[in-house]
């Protein structure tokens, strides 16, 4: 984990999709206690949680609310703290690209407690002491795509 992420700016998300699923699986309590140990070993603070019961397999993703949250810039957000990608959403890669590229583009980072998000950027023209839109690029862009594309294909296995 980078050590950069310490802050006392940062918010949390917990979704389930169900009454079933915050009874049985993955409850609303597990989340939030594993969000806390996250916060607790990287030293964030967590200002404000987000509960969520909502399906995030349709057209409108219910983290929008948090993301909009996140780009209010009177709130000063600097980080988004989810369990995984899965709780984020199950929209696949357009959802989960479209939803980040908004937190990016105002500064907010998000990050999962597993560490498959990741918020380095690399310039492979770095060495020619040049920079293109195009030679910038996330090493973990792909894995995060991939486990997107996986929670949307989980729907169907339910």
């Amino acid at each position: 984990m980078n050590p950069n992420l310490s802050t006392n700016s940062a918010v949390a998300a917990i979704r389930i999709s169900s009454l079933k699923q915050g009874l049985q699986g993955d409850s609303p309590q597990a989340q939030k206690d594993q969000i806390e140990q996250f916060a607790k070993s990287h030293n964030l603070n967590i200002k404000k949680f987000f509960f969520l019961m909502e399906s995030a397999s349709k057209d409108e993703q219910p983290m929008q609310e948090v993301v909009d949250y996140c780009k209010d810039s009177n709130n000063g957000i600097q980080l988004f703290v989810i369990k995984s990608i899965d709780r984020f959403t199950r929209g696949g890669s357009y959802f989960y690209d479209h939803l980040k590229m908004q937190l990016t583009v105002c500064g907010v980072k998000l990050i999962d407690i597993y560490g498959i998000i990741g918020n380095q950027e690399v310039n492979t023209l770095e060495h020619l002491g040049v920079e293109f839109p195009w030679s910038i690029y996330s090493p973990t862009k792909k894995s995060e795509i991939l486990e997107a594309e996986r929670a949307k294909d989980e729907i169907r296995d339910i």
